[in-house]
């Protein structure tokens, strides 16, 4: 059960349907659809990310690695700066306290007294799938992300190179059509190509999914967002699901954000007990 809870932790930090009826101003006009460019597509994606320095919420999870796991906590984030996780699996009791910097990843073990502080191998380890701070943020607050997550990557740039289709509620924006990835595929067997696509729903210019294939490591990611409300005049998910297959592991992870608040001043209180033995 103790390694469960870590487990799963990792799992929400790493990633963790329609508008609602009530929707921000797209920036762009559906007849105009037809018609977009990359910059202006890329543009309207930015600025409905809304314009906010915190993000709080309450959260409910289940992880799938293959048994079901039930967890609850709370998240706030600095943006840019700082990643703070609670989770309290029953009874309101913490289990586990993590803090996320660009640099570093410290988290409490509470059940077993224990504490880790380290860089992000820990999470490559667990997940399989190396990451950086940007990408860990882009994933839980519904922006836009590129492969590889480790790497440092001009989004702006990358985004030109991209094809884009429009289909009945969205847009596909992606670096290769499937059929020549097919194309490419076939040429030789052990194919480095990296397949990159994401949705991007024209009624509020979010992401509502993103899918990511590497050939060459047998690895597929793939993040859904729905349900999306207004809060604060931003369209934002109440429910994200991340899911992970490669040839080693299959797993995962559905997030119900229950309460969400932008730009409230909040803290992120994180010390280790002296007794806690450190996790190497």
């Amino acid at each position: 059960m103790k390694n469960y809870i870590v487990v799963s932790f990792f799992y929400f930090v790493l990633f963790l349907a329609s508008c609602s009826q009530t929707k921000p101003v797209a920036t762009l006009k559906p007849r105009e659809l037809k018609q977009i460019t990359n910059q202006q597509l890329f543009d309207s994606i930015i600025t409905n990310y809304g314009k906010y320095e915190t993000f709080t919420a309450k959260f409910s999870a289940q992880l799938v690695n293959p048994k079901p796991i039930q967890i609850k906590g709370t998240i706030r984030i600095q943006k840019d700066s700082i990643i703070w996780v609670s989770i309290t699996p029953a009874l309101n009791i913490e289990a586990v306290r993590c803090i996320i910097t660009p640099d570093s990843i410290k988290y409490i073990n509470r059940i077993d007294k224990s504490y880790y502080e380290g860089g992000y191998e820990i999470i490559q380890k667990i997940a399989g799938v190396p990451m950086n701070y940007k990408a860990l943020q882009s994933v839980l607050l519904n922006e836009m992300i590129f492969y590889p997550f480790e790497n440092v990557i001009d989004t702006a740039q990358m985004f030109q190179t991209y094809q884009i289709s429009k289909r009945k509620n969205d847009l596909v924006a992606q670096n290769y059509t499937f059929k020549e990835r097919r194309s490419l595929g076939s040429r030789r067997t052990d194919s480095s190509t990296v397949f990159q696509s994401m949705n991007i729903q024209f009624d509020c210019f979010r992401v509502s999914e993103f899918e990511i294939i590497d050939d060459a490591k047998n690895l597929k990611v793939q993040t859904k967002y729905s349900f999306f409300s207004i809060i604060d005049s931003i369209a934002f998910p109440k429910i994200l699901t991340f899911e992970v297959k490669s040839h080693k592991k299959r797993m995962e992870f559905l997030l119900n954000f229950e309460k969400v608040e932008f730009n409230i001043e909040q803290t992120y209180p994180f010390s280790v007990n002296t007794k806690y033995k450190q996790i190497k």
